[in-house]
């Protein structure tokens, strides 16, 4: 019994670093390093491109894609195509997001089209998909929790997008390698929590945030008295 125990211990203290090696293998492009990451990050092209086979979409209030701009069911809720301006928060990691994207670019394409292309405001609170379970949506509405009821999380299979459509939050962020793990990887939720420190930051709308394997986060978290509207778009990467 005793030696199972410290098994378990010792699988606990080493989960971070599998969960860096799964990651940096699913990732496999090495011809990324900083240099180039930023560079390409800087040009934004993977904000506002669109290539002739990739179709404009249109979306109703309820997150559905229209055909030909016309309802797909008897709703009067009309399309939109608002355009709105988005600026990466500078915590971003770079190369694992030039990685990640060009190795999934039609699925982070359709992830940015929703959240660019879509009238955030008049979606109401749940959980849906974009494209299957490669690009999924949840949006919440409410009062953030107190920091004592949260812990750091981080995923496995999915990278994250984070963006506050109407008042503030805090997101903590740091890397998975500087925190304790808290609990067993849950495959159902794709989600393991941490203890630990980080950075914090102030989420207003117009900035979004990122978050790849190796990221620890602690979202939605009381900016002073403030609720908030927020949309994260989940990403999957096609390594798993």
């Amino acid at each position: 019994m005793k030696r199972l125990f410290c098994c378990g211990c010792m699988l606990l203290l080493l989960l971070p670093f599998i969960f860096l090696s799964i990651g940096a293998n699913a990732q496999g492009d090495t011809s990324w390093n900083k240099k180039k990451a930023e560079a390409w990050f800087k040009k934004a092209v993977w904000l506002h491109a669109r290539t002739v086979q990739q179709p404009v979409l249109h979306y109703d209030t309820f997150g559905r894609v229209l055909d030909d701009d016309a309802a797909d069911s008897n709703e009067t809720k009309t399309a939109v195509n608002s355009t709105i301006e988005l600026k990466p928060h500078s915590s971003i990691n770079k190369e694992a997001f030039a990685r990640q994207y060009n190795k999934d670019k039609t699925w982070w394409d359709e992830a940015f089209a929703y959240l660019k292309e879509t009238d955030l405001t008049a979606l109401k609170p749940g959980k849906f998909s974009i494209d299957g379970d490669n690009v999924m949506v949840t949006v919440t509405e409410g009062t953030p929790r107190l920091m004592d009821t949260t812990k750091w999380e981080s995923h496995l299979l999915y990278s994250d997008i984070h963006y506050v459509i109407s008042g503030k939050e805090k997101i903590g962020i740091t890397a998975i390698s500087s925190v304790t793990v808290a609990g067993a990887y849950n495959p159902v939720r794709d989600l393991i929590y941490y203890t630990g420190k980080g950075k914090y930051y102030l989420a207003e709308p117009g900035t979004f945030y990122v978050f790849f394997p190796q990221d620890a986060h602690r979202p939605n978290l009381q900016a002073e008295n403030y609720t908030d509207k927020k949309i994260v778009i989940k990403v999957k990467s096609s390594g798993q």
